[in-house]
């Protein structure tokens, strides 16, 4: 049973279904998590917690600042305490009404509930490979002037 708290209800993962379309759900986590072990739910919003607390992500991201004060929004990290802080700064801000996933993606990862993870060719690795590629210009550029000489 959804538990309430101050000012959001608690949802466990049992309890919440993604495919709800009358939620809008909202991952604070870092992008580098989202891409991580733990995945992220399907047709969830990317907004680290920290650009909620200091409000820059409703400048800067149009889907935040086209939210409004009464979307149904769930919000979930890796395991809650960054949720909950963004609750209650989205509480400040005048949205009321706002849910929590309880246990985050922990919770949902150990309740094997689906789960979608990036392919591992992601943005790291391909500066990665940029960067072999400079290294290997590098070295024949080396050779080619030693043996020119």
């Amino acid at each position: 049973m959804p538990e309430q708290r101050d000012g959001f209800i608690d949802l466990t993962a049992d309890e919440f279904d993604p495919a709800d379309p009358s939620f809008l759900i909202l991952d604070v986590r870092t992008p580098a998590e989202r891409a991580g072990p733990l995945g992220f739910i399907a047709g969830s919003h990317d907004c680290i917690h920290t650009t909620i607390l200091d409000k820059s992500c409703f400048r800067n991201d149009k889907w935040m600042s086209s939210l409004k004060k009464d979307s149904k929004i769930i919000v979930h990290c890796r395991s809650g305490v960054r949720a909950q802080e963004a609750i209650h700064k989205l509480k400040e801000l005048g949205y009321n009404n706002l849910y929590h996933l309880k246990g985050g993606m922990l919770a949902w990862q150990e309740k094997k509930k689906p789960i979608v993870y990036l392919k591992q060719n992601t943005a790291a690795s391909q500066v990665g490979a940029t960067t072999s590629k400079r290294v290997i210009f590098f070295l024949l550029t080396v050779a080619f002037s030693v043996y020119w000489k």
